[in-house]
């Protein structure tokens, strides 16, 4: 790695960014908190909604540039 894949994980966990895992962190507080509010509106109970939280794409050693397409099958 990363030369043939890049690997991703979630929610910025403090020992895999050590470990220079790639990783997307995600507001876990606001998320909780979003969700509380969801499960608390009585109005139009039961019908979909959307919550879009932002979140960081933080870069490690586990991901890189994408191939050139004539390098994806090898020789």
């Amino acid at each position: 790695m990363p030369q043939d894949l890049t690997v991703t994980g979630f929610d910025g966990i403090t020992e895999a960014e050590r470990a220079g895992l790639t990783t997307v962190r995600q507001p876990v507080l606001e998320k909780g908190r979003a969700a509380g509010r969801l499960l608390m509106d009585n109005a139009d109970h039961g019908r979909p909604r959307t919550v879009t939280l932002d979140t960081e794409l933080v870069i490690g050693t586990t991901a890189a540039a994408p191939k050139p397409v004539d390098q994806w099958y090898g020789p």
